[in-house]
């Protein structure tokens, strides 16, 4: 917060005992000088203003994007050798325009230490399946805020990376036949290294490479021969500032769980617990 010129105004809150005839009353005051979460989260909505978008059939670059739905998480694999460093991973999808639903992925990674408790001793429902060989790559890349591309023989240009990250965010964990496999949001548990997900979740978003089809088939991306491939018009990679949930009963876990009978678990305070990953994101200065 102060190494982006933002500041939360300290909360105050008294609270005072019942009166009941003889019995003397008392009242305590409490003052939170770093701000409640959603002050926090309205200070930096309020310094992001319009930087912030949630139609994403505008012009671009996107730098920061928001949206509400259901967002898949689990771990980052083979990202790095760094045994303090605990990648995480989360896909989720926004509506492109009213007639393209479902058109934009939105691909976030952070940190598995930003996740409570409670998920990270979860753990995926199995840990046997398809892993990129291009994550380091992309780790570096977000670890860099999107500032270095490292040239590895395929990995050399923007459209390079956007499709090794929407690769990972949105398929990582097979383990079937290709006309078997699941992808992105449909039925996650079927894929490994995926931990859960958080139904009508709200997130906000630095955006480090926004890519649409057209800059997809400029960087030399075929389309509609890359359409299986890439089903989007446009591609969103960052990390999230935050993600949020609207109650206990939105979030899922996987571990444990046989087929179709992922249901819902009763995590307390889902709310914190979908406070997710700001590693590697650095809100900006107010709208520069």
């Amino acid at each position: 917060m102060e190494d982006n010129d933002l500041s939360v105004r300290p909360v105050t809150r008294t609270f005072t005992s019942p009166a009941f005839g003889w019995l003397p009353t008392f009242s305590r005051t409490t003052t939170s000088v770093n701000g409640t979460r959603p002050q926090i989260a309205k200070e930096i909505e309020d310094a992001l203003g319009q930087t912030a978008v949630a139609k994403f059939n505008a012009p671009g670059p996107i730098r920061y994007a928001k949206g509400t739905g259901t967002v898949v998480f689990g771990d980052f694999i083979s990202a790095t050798e760094q045994e303090d460093e605990s990648p995480a991973v989360m896909f989720t999808v926004a509506d492109h325009s009213r007639r393209r639903r479902d058109g934009v992925a939105v691909c976030l990674f952070g940190s598995m230490d930003n996740f409570p408790e409670v998920i990270r001793e979860s753990g995926p429902r199995t840990e046997w399946g398809w892993s990129s060989s291009a994550a380091r790559s992309v780790f570096k890349f977000l670890k860099s805020q999107g500032k270095e591309i490292e040239d590895y023989g395929f990995l050399d240009t923007p459209g390079d990376i956007c499709y090794a990250a929407l690769q990972i965010a949105r398929d990582q964990g097979i383990y079937r036949a290709s006309w078997e496999c699941t992808y992105g949001l449909d039925r996650p548990w079927e894929r490994a290294f995926t931990y859960g997900d958080a139904r009508e979740a709200q997130w906000l978003a630095q955006i480090y490479l926004d890519m649409t089809r057209k800059d997809l088939e400029a960087d030399g991306f075929d389309f509609p021969r890359w359409e299986e491939a890439i089903p989007y018009q446009r591609v969103l990679i960052g990390a999230p500032l935050w993600i949020r949930t609207p109650g206990p009963q939105a979030i899922t876990l996987y571990a444990g769980r046989e087929g179709e009978l992922c249901q819902s678990t009763g995590i307390r305070s889902a709310t914190s617990a979908c406070s997710l990953a700001r590693a590697w994101s650095n809100v900006a200065r107010r709208a520069e």
